[in-house]
């Protein structure tokens, strides 16, 4: 049986890929300027991150909230900020771009530094910006493999309401959800997943240690990527 990981930003990815994720994944960000001509805050459709943007440009924090693809009593999985100088791209429909001063990754309560080499190297994860239809397709086309998977985790976790949290190349999160709080446990891979193949065999790995499933998604409508690698 795999090891559960209980994990703050997840296994095998550093702070500034789990960071370049976020910003993969984000259709929006929100602003607040810092200068002293009473601008309001307010969402943004996107930003760009550019070092050389100019540094007489308004001061300004950038937050993206990275938010769970599917229901729960607490969605937002982590906060990127970013700080520094920041003016609106006139030729990108409303972008905001922004020179970096600091970045953070606010995990878990958390607040984890990230420099802008690092964030600017990192790569995103081959699933990040699937993630949340490959979520979907796995509770509504797998509904009885995917209430399998509960059996995998440790103790009285696997009696909880139980709902994936996240997946990436390295394993799937769920998050059991508790009277009070809740408990994340990573149901990390064999080997890391670079394909939509990888990905369904690592699954298939995962629901062949439940106690009722020797196979999981290999059929259902509407297949998606975890189903049929070459959509």
């Amino acid at each position: 049986m795999p090891r559960p990981v209980f994990p703050h930003s997840p296994p095998g990815r550093s702070a500034a890929e789990h960071a370049r994720d976020v910003l993969e994944r984000s259709a929006s960000a929100h602003v607040v300027w810092l200068d002293a001509r009473g601008r309001c805050s307010g969402r943004i459709p996107g930003v760009v991150i550019d070092p050389y943007a100019d540094e007489a440009a308004t001061r300004a924090v950038v937050e993206i909230a990275d938010a769970a693809p599917l229901p729960l009593r607490d969605r937002i999985r982590a906060r990127l900020r970013i700080h520094g100088h920041a003016e609106f791209d006139e030729g990108r429909d409303g972008l905001l771009r922004i020179r970096p001063l600091a970045i953070s990754l606010e995990v878990d309560g958390q607040d984890i530094p990230i420099s802008a080499n690092d964030l600017a190297t990192a790569e995103p994860d081959p699933f990040a910006e699937v993630e949340g239809e490959l979520l979907s397709h796995l509770v509504t086309a797998h509904p009885r493999e995917y209430a399998a998977l509960r059996h995998l985790l440790p103790g009285e976790l696997a009696k909880a309401h139980v709902v994936p949290l996240a997946v990436d190349s390295h394993g799937l999160t769920l998050r059991a959800e508790l009277r009070t709080g809740h408990r994340d446990v990573v149901l990390a891979f064999g080997r890391p997943a670079a394909t939509g193949e990888d990905l369904r065999r690592e699954l298939d790995l995962l629901a062949r240690r439940t106690a009722d499933v020797s196979a999981v998604f290999r059929a259902g409508p509407a297949a998606a990527r975890i189903c049929d690698p070459e959509l």
